[in-house]
């Protein structure tokens, strides 16, 4: 499972969504996909259900677009704004 990390606030705009981490207080601002991604884990979720939400949204197929998801989570960790966490 997979989640926000709680040392980030995010704000919406009309183009799109900026991300601040507060440790480092670095501001990321997140593409149209990056910020779908970012919205679904407003709980956790595993990356499975991510990427059958966005295969339906984007009438893409699941397997192509799960290296994509699975390259932008773990930049995304690296950089400490979300966190893996074990399945209740």
């Amino acid at each position: 499972m997979i989640k926000r990390s709680k040392r980030v606030l995010s704000a919406d705009f009309e183009k799109g969504t900026v991300i601040l981490d507060l440790e480092t207080r670095l501001p990321y601002i997140l593409n149209s996909v990056a910020r779908e991604i970012w919205l679904l884990l407003v709980r956790p979720r595993n990356k499975t259900e991510i990427a059958d939400i966005l295969s339906k949204k984007y009438g893409a197929k699941r397997h192509e677009l799960r290296s994509d998801l699975d390259a932008w989570l773990a930049k995304m960790h690296k950089k400490g704004l979300v966190e893996y966490v074990a399945k209740r």
